[in-house]
């Protein structure tokens, strides 16, 4: 597993992900910010769907992780307060990540689904045991509207990081808040 951060592996493991926290200033500039965008988007969502995703639809062009168009990883813009060498990786997609009704966690068919594509997109460019990925269930997740699953990455190089976010630079970065 992650054996660089000690907290991060038993969260997982136990999958107690409601544990991961933001920095208390981090936390606080979070909620602020958020709070102008659903002021001017009405919701996170439209936001994200229109100035970080640039999607001008939902609708997939095919299953799951089988077109680029219908996935995409860019940073997560408020990250947890982790280990600094740990970059904090959302990857949304356009189509569904089958749960569990009786449970609200992903199928073992959903979590193969994304623990190949994690494997195929980082596993094969990074070091055993520096890769992670985690599926928030519905009552953590704070952005609802959209499918996605989080990615945590040790130690990766930022030329691997500019290549598989297109370039991106999370909102924390960008706003200066």
């Amino acid at each position: 597993m992650f054996a660089c951060d000690s907290k991060l592996t038993l969260y997982l493991d136990l999958g107690d992900i409601n544990q991961f926290r933001r920095a208390p200033l981090d936390l606080r500039k979070y909620l602020k910010y958020t709070a102008k965008l659903k002021a001017a988007y009405s919701s996170i969502s439209n936001f994200i769907i229109t100035e970080r995703l640039r999607w001008t639809t939902l609708e997939p062009r095919a299953g799951p992780f089988e077109h680029p168009e219908d996935y995409k990883i860019l940073y997560n813009d408020w990250p947890y307060a982790l280990d600094p060498q740990i970059t904090h990786l959302v990857c949304w997609v356009k189509f569904e990540l089958a749960e569990d009704p009786t449970t609200n966690r992903s199928t073992p068919e959903a979590e193969k689904q994304m623990d190949d594509f994690v494997t195929r997109t980082f596993g094969n460019h990074l070091p055993e045991g520096s890769v992670v990925w985690f599926k928030n269930y519905k009552a953590l997740k704070s952005v609802h509207d959209l499918e996605h699953f989080h990615i945590m990455l040790h130690g990766a190089s930022e030329s691997f990081l500019r290549a598989v976010t297109g370039g991106d630079v999370p909102m924390v970065e960008k706003v200066g808040i």
